[in-house]
Parts: structure tokens; sequence; C-alpha cells
């Protein structure tokens, strides 16, 4: 590759921008797998420094906080489902986490040229941005789940286009402020 490519600011944002989402979203995958029982697998990983059930954690009890809040009570039923009193649970996966998504986030603020303590706060919005919709999308899921059969709803697809929006809205402001 030619040398003075890497030196245009546009290519430059966009090669850290690619390199970066795909070090999130692997990197996110291959946390995933060496912290769930396999072929690979650390243990001390997945009892101490587990921040994939961390993060899973913090999205149950947000969205517990949620449903509470509306007015129909829940409880965490095991480290993966969120249920309704005498009603139906949701159960949340992997995919259901938005690792993806938080890491195009984190891969834009970190590949856009600025500051670094507008990029911590930025990221820091963003992650909790997401993290929030995602709390709110978990929380209806459960929700509606006990008055109508969701098997038909494609929630994950839905949810990317929402928070895919709320990251182009993100960048405008990330972008517009000096």
């Amino acid at each position: 590759m030619n040398i003075s490519l890497i030196k245009n600011p546009i290519v430059n944002f966009i090669l850290k921008f690619i390199l970066v989402t795909l070090f999130f979203y692997y990197g996110a995958m291959g946390y995933m797998g060496i912290t769930s029982p396999g072929e690979i697998y650390f243990p001390f990983l997945d009892k101490y420094l587990n921040v994939i059930n961390w993060y899973r954690t913090f999205l149950l009890n947000g969205s517990q906080l949620m449903t509470e809040l509306a007015g129909y009570p829940s409880f965490i039923r095991d480290q993966y489902h969120l249920q309704i009193i005498n009603g139906h649970s949701i159960q949340i996966v992997y995919s259901c986490l938005g690792t993806g998504l938080i890491g195009v986030w984190f891969a834009f603020v970190i590949a856009y040229p600025s500051k670094i303590k507008k990029k911590i706060i930025w990221i820091s919005i963003g992650f909790l941005s997401i993290s929030f919709l995602n709390m709110l999308r978990l929380a209806a899921l459960v929700i509606v789940a006990n008055k109508v059969n969701l098997n038909f709803v494609d929630h994950h697809t839905y949810f990317n286009i929402t928070v895919y929006i709320c990251i182009i809205i993100m960048i405008y402001f990330y972008t517009k402020e000096k």
C-alpha cells in the first residue's frame, strides 16, 4: 500500500474505523468463547473477569427495574432470564447484548480525530445510550411476551435499526461539537 494513502486523513479514519470495529467485534466473540466451557476455556477469566456476563447482568438489572417501574413485577430467574412474576420470561443470549453495535460506536469515536477527553465522554454517552435502549427493548419484550406471541417479531433487526439511527444522531453531535 502506498504510504501516502495512510497520511490521507479520510483513508486513515476509514482504516482505523474498520480495524477497531473488527477488533471489538472479534474480540468480544473470542472473549465469549474463552469464557464459555468448551475446547478453549479459561476458568479464571470466566470466574473473575467475565465482562460479558457483567454486562448481561447490568442489562438484566436495568430491564428488571424498567418492568417494575412500568407496573409489572419481575425477577431475574438466572444469569440469562428476566421473568414477569407468574408470567413469561425472555432469555438474553449473546446476540441480545449488542456488543457489535457498541463496538461500532467505540470504533467511530476512537478513529475520529479529537481530544482524548472528548473521546472518553462520548464513548461513555454512546455506551450508556445503547445500553439504555437495549434495557428498554428487553423490558418491553418481557412485558409484551406476556400479552402476545412474539415468535413473528424480529426484535433484533428493529433494535439494530433503532441503535444505528441513534449512532448516526450521536455522530452528528460528536462531529459538530468543537
